[in-house]
């Protein structure tokens, strides 16, 4: 495409690139020449023929193909009888939608073209193409963003952010700018039923402005590229039921108004129902197009408005009807909506006319991929049109790119598809899977055709009958893609890294990770510096066209385990992502991991022995306060403290026992490690004391005490030592002596040994053993008969009294007691009182 921008020429390929060339009489560059004829057809060639008298003053657009191409479909002949043809949703256009995507993204100016604009937001690609100019040149040559949006000026508002300003006046008249100083103004005294209007503007938003002409009707103006966009609104019919808008057109000097004969019929009263074309004066160039007028009510219901140009006082006056017969059955609120466009040649966006089906004529877009993308997104505007008595039923459309061509889709079915009007391309819809899917994420730039057909399922050939595409009709969804992708391998740090656990006890050192890794060129190698090795995972699914990767990864704490408490966090640093084009993704945050302390647990004392009959006692310590001690021992004793083990009395007889001890400390949840002691339960010694117990003052007696291992006595008066264990007594009164046993376990037993002395004549047994044989079987108390009524009382060891006698005869023989040892008290009848200890041996 050759494009003459005043004395500069401009060549645009179809991808908006436009070397600049300094003179008229232009000069191509071989390489970008050679890439601009090795590309797809541009336009088919009938296409050429009609554009190329579409000269403007301003611009000159050219237009060549290098063929022509029908695409067939032999599988569908009728769109009522083929289950393939699918449903377009009817839909408003939403302008929206595309600002919200690309808000907080930030343009490369640099890769700006005149049908392309892309876009950054984090590792968000974003990309959009169109066949309708997006950017254009300003006065230095350099590519700006469309922008309608309206400010005001000295004349009232206009939308200049474009090639051709488009103005609204102080007087409500619009003008349309058409290059080479040629300008069309409308909107011009406007009335209604000749009734004059009262235009109050109500609101001025972005590119839309709205008036109130009286009570029940409304306007509304959109400035769309390069024309303006008229809305009538009737809240309800008016007096005398018709509806006929007036206004005056002014015209550029030489120039007319022409019915288009392609897009338009004339209609019974003389009304013209179609588009009419501003040529210039000598025919050849086509400079505006004033638009079908489109009449819908509240049901969507259409028809088309008529049009006539009638003269009056050498001014030319629009006027627009609507059928009274459509009227009558109308639904109100009733929208009058005529469109005036100016230099479309200039804009791109060329019409395209239908074909009967099964052929299609076919408009392209050339989508550019980025290198080290997974696309995510890929949308689709298109809008046809169906005109005039023609329902929007019998459009039929294809999309095809070299993954995937679609079934043919037809307008919803329903009493909408049933009448003329516009038919849109669900907006928003993705359709990146499977029209995007074989194109693998590449370290390298890609690119692919998009191909649209268009066809209808009546009439003839490929004529006109207003089932046709224009870039204007349905603007803002003129023909265009728009692509996103991610370039980084983790695209939410709440979600594609987590790990398991993020809080626990300090002894326990392993961690797994776990992250999901997504975009970019997969396969991914991951690593992290608490794993032993590297991982490499993911790939590219065509099937759902994702790039994935799932990774699970085993950690190690380092300086694990940590115990009492020393250290409470410690942070998880974020893995590293690099993909197959050795990029590394954005790491995520790190993470905080909660460390629990472990209880390293002690006992006091360290070498535990008690004897039979006494506990088992150990004080139970730990680093961690609040530390709970659990127990258990080899003797079935179990049982839970914060201070102590206490394990109750052993009687173990005459063999030692050894009970082992396991003990654990648990605090917050966390155990500590089993530790186990032993404690050694000792036996009693076995102790026996032989020797007189009854000496005459000034005798000796040897006391034998057997048993133990230490022998220690006492008192000490009278004895030949205390620390042996045979010691000489020699009391000068009587003496109660005891004898503390010790054995090697470190028991002991204290035995009482009393020797009485005695001045009288009076002998005491300390041993009897009635066992029968007549031999020392009585407690016989030697010359007791001189000393009648003494009184003999015995006791047990534990202070019981057993036996008692005042006028003791010599006949107790412990009859009814154990063997063991008495004490006894002997009062004679002088007063002299005699205390000692007899054994009954059996």
């Amino acid at each position: 495409m050759i494009l003459f921008y005043g004395k500069q020429t401009l060549l645009v390929d179809r991808q908006g690139n436009y070397p600049k060339i300094k003179h008229s009489a232009f000069f191509l560059q071989n390489n970008w020449l050679k890439t601009l004829f090795m590309e797809k057809c541009i336009y088919i060639c009938m296409q050429f023929f009609n554009e190329i008298y579409q000269m403007k003053y301003k611009y000159i657009l050219l237009g060549f193909g290098l063929g022509m191409s029908l695409l067939f479909n032999t599988s569908v002949k009728a769109q009522n009888a083929n289950p393939h043809i699918q449903a377009m949703k009817f839909n408003e256009p939403d302008t929206n939608k595309m600002e919200d995507r690309l808000k907080g993204a930030v343009e490369d100016v640099s890769k700006r073209t005149l049908y392309s604009s892309t876009y950054k937001k984090g590792s968000k690609f974003m990309a959009r193409y169109s066949t309708v100019m997006i950017n254009y040149p300003d006065a230095n040559g350099n590519l700006q963003p469309v922008d309608l949006t309206l400010h005001s000026d000295a004349q009232g508002w206009v939308a200049d952010k474009q090639p051709n300003p488009c103005y609204l006046h102080l007087d409500r008249s619009t003008t349309v700018t058409l290059g080479g100083g040629k300008e069309l103004t409308f909107n011009k005294n406007a009335s209604i039923n000749d009734m004059p209007l009262d235009q109050n503007i109500v609101s001025i938003n972005g590119s839309v402005v709205k008036f109130n002409l009286s009570q029940g009707i409304h306007k509304e103006l959109e400035f769309i590229p390069g024309g303006i966009e008229t809305n009538y609104i009737f809240d309800s019919p008016l007096e005398g039921g018709g509806i006929n808008v007036k206004e005056e057109v002014v015209l550029p000097d030489g120039c007319v108004f022409q019915k288009d004969s392609i897009h338009g019929k004339m209609q019974p009263g003389g009304g013209w129902a179609g588009d009419y074309l501003l040529k210039s004066a000598d025919g050849k160039q086509v400079l505006a197009k004033l638009q079908a007028a489109e009449c819908y009510d509240s049901k969507k219901h259409w028809c088309l408005a008529n049009y006539s140009i009638q003269k009056k006082d050498g001014k030319n006056i629009l006027v627009t009807s609507i059928p009274s017969n459509w009227l009558s059955t109308a639904v109100y609120p009733v929208t009058l909506d005529p469109r005036i466009t100016g230099l479309t040649a200039t804009w791109g966006g060329k019409s395209t006319n239908s074909c009967l089906y099964p052929h299609f004529t076919v408009d392209s877009i050339l989508v550019k991929i980025p290198a080290k993308i997974t696309i995510t997104f890929f949308t689709i505007d298109y809008a046809y049109t169906a005109l005039g008595t023609v329902p929007k039923s019998d459009g039929v459309i294809y999309i095809s790119t070299p993954c995937a061509k679609s079934d043919t889709f037809g307008c919803s079915v329903g009493d909408s598809a049933k009448i003329s009007g516009i038919c849109y391309l669900v907006p928003g819809s993705d359709f990146h899977c499977p029209y995007t899917s074989c194109y693998t994420p590449s370290c390298l730039p890609q690119s692919f055709w998009l191909d649209v057909g268009l066809s209808r399922l009546k009439g003839a050939g490929c004529d006109t009958d207003f089932i046709y595409y224009n870039a204007y009709a349905g603007y803002p969804y003129v023909f265009s893609a728009y692509v996103e992708g991610y370039t980084d391998s983790i695209l939410n740090n709440s979600t594609s890294v987590s790990y398991n656990p993020t809080k626990q006890c300090s002894n326990l050192c392993n961690i797994t990770m776990n992250a999901t890794l997504q975009f970019g060129v997969p396969p991914y190698t991951v690593s992290h510096p608490w794993a032993s090795r590297d991982t490499v995972v993911g790939s590219y699914n065509n099937l759902t066209c994702t790039s994935q990767g799932v990774v699970q990864m085993q950690l190690k704490v380092p300086g694990c385990p940590y115990n009492c408490g020393n250290i409470k966090t410690i942070k998880i640093p974020p893995p590293t992502v690099v993909d197959f084009c050795g990029d590394t993704a954005v790491k995520p945050d790190s993470v905080t991991y909660t460390i629990d302390p472990v209880p390293v647990v002690s006992y006091i004392p360290t070498d535990t022995s008690v004897c039979s009959g006494l506990p088992v006692r150990l004080t139970l310590k730990s680093c961690v306060p609040g530390t709970t001690f659990t127990w258990i021992g080899t003797d079935n004793a179990s049982g839970t403290s914060d201070t102590a083990l206490t394990d109750q009395t052993h009687d173990t007889g005459n063999a030692p026992m050894i009970v082992t001890y396991s003990i654990v400390g648990s605090a917050n949840g966390c155990n500590s490690d089993t530790i186990k002691t032993k404690a050694k339960i000792n036996p009693f010694p076995i102790v026996n004391v032989t020797g007189a117990d009854t000496l005459i003052l000034g005798n000796s007696e040897r006391l034998v005490a057997t048993g133990g291992g230490t022998y220690s006595w006492s008192p000490a008066a009278g004895l030949s030592c205390t620390n042996c264990p045979n010691p000489v007594a020699t009391p000068t009164i009587t003496t109660k002596y005891s004898v503390t046993v010790t054995d090697s376990g470190g028991c002991d037993v204290i035995m009482p040994f009393t020797i009485f002395v005695l001045d009288e004549n009076v002998i005491i047994p300390n041993v009897i053993t009635p066992n029968g044989d007549n031999i020392n079987d009585y407690f016989t108390i030697t010359n007791l008969q001189d000393y009648p009524n003494s009184k003999l009382t015995i006791f047990d060891r534990w202070g019981k009294q057993v036996y008692t006698s005042n006028n003791y005869q010599n006949n107790w023989n412990g009859s009814g007691q154990s063997a063991g040892v008495y004490d006894y008290v002997l009062v004679l009848p002088t007063g002299k009182k005699y205390e000692g200890f007899v054994q009954i041996i059996k």
